[in-house]
C-alpha cells in the first residue's frame, strides 16, 4: 500500500517536472527569436514581461516538486540516476532563462534602434513622394482648365487619387510604428494639405465625367425613354 502511494507520488512529481521542463524549453526557444518588424518587437517585449511575471508561479511549482522529491528521499524510495539528472537539469532552467532574458533584452534594444532608423528613413521617403505628388497635382491644375478634356482629366485625377491613397496607408503604418515605439505619431502637414487641395478637384472632375457620360447617353436615347 505504501509502495503504491510512493509510486503514485513519483509519477506525479515526474509529471510536474516534465511540464516545467517543457515550459522552460518553449520559453528558451521563443526568447531566441529575433523580431523582424516593430509589431514583432512589441510582441516580444510583451512576451518577456509575461515570462517575468509568470516566473513566480513556476518557482512555486518547482518548490512543490522539490517537496515531493524530498518526501520520496526521506522514505528511501528507489529513484534512479535518470530521475536525478532530469530533475537537476530542470532546476537549472530558471537560471538559464534568466540569462536568455538578459541577452534577449540586449537584442531587442539593438533591433529597436535599427528599426527606428529605418522608420525615419521611410518617413523621409514618404515626405519626398508627397512633394512629388504635390508637384504632379499643381501641374494637373495648370493643364486641365477646359471641360473638353474631362475624360483625360478624370483619368489623371484618379491616378493621383491612387497614389495619395498609398501615401496615406504608408503614413498610417508609420504612425502605428511610432506608437509601438512609444513616440507621438508624426502626421505629414504636406500630405494633409495635399488632401485638402486634392479632394474638391477629385470630386469636380469625376462629377464632370459622370455628367458627360450621362449627356452622351441622353443624346442617343429616344425622348420617350428618358
Amino acid at each position: 500500500m505504501i509502495n503504491r502511494f510512493l509510486l503514485q507520488m513519483k509519477v506525479l512529481m515526474m509529471k510536474s517536472i516534465q511540464e516545467l521542463h517543457d515550459e522552460y524549453e518553449e520559453i528558451s526557444k521563443t526568447l531566441q527569436i529575433v523580431p523582424k518588424s516593430p509589431e514583432d518587437l512589441a510582441e516580444m517585449k510583451k512576451y518577456q514581461e509575461d515570462v517575468v511575471v509568470q516566473e513566480a508561479e513556476r518557482v512555486k511549482k518547482i518548490e512543490f516538486a522539490n517537496q515531493r522529491f524530498k518526501f520520496l528521499e526521506d522514505y528511501h524510495y528507489d529513484l534512479d540516476n535518470e530521475d536525478f539528472a532530469f530533475r537537476y537539469k530542470t532546476l537549472k532552467m530558471p537560471t538559464q532563462v534568466s540569462i536568455l532574458l538578459e541577452e534577449a533584452n540586449k537584442v531587442l534594444a539593438q533591433e529597436r534602434i535599427s528599426m527606428i532608423r529605418n522608420l525615419r528613413a521611410n518617413q523621409r521617403h514618404l515626405e519626398n513622394e508627397t512633394l512629388i505628388t504635390s508637384e504632379a497635382l499643381n501641374a494637373f491644375i495648370l493643364k486641365y482648365t477646359n471641360l473638353d478634356l474631362t475624360i483625360e482629366a478624370s483619368d489623371q485625377i484618379n491616378e493621383i487619387a491612387d497614389k495619395l491613397q498609398k501615401l496615406k496607408e504608408e503614413q498610417d503604418k508609420y504612425n502605428s510604428h511610432e506608437k509601438l515605439f512609444e513616440f507621438e505619431p508624426n502626421h505629414s502637414r504636406i500630405l494633409t494639405k495635399l488632401f485638402e487641395e486634392f479632394t474638391p478637384l477629385h470630386q469636380l472632375w469625376n462629377l464632370a465625367k459622370d455628367w458627360l457620360m450621362m449627356y452622351d447617353q441622353w443624346m442617343i436615347t429616344p425622348f420617350p425613354q428618358l
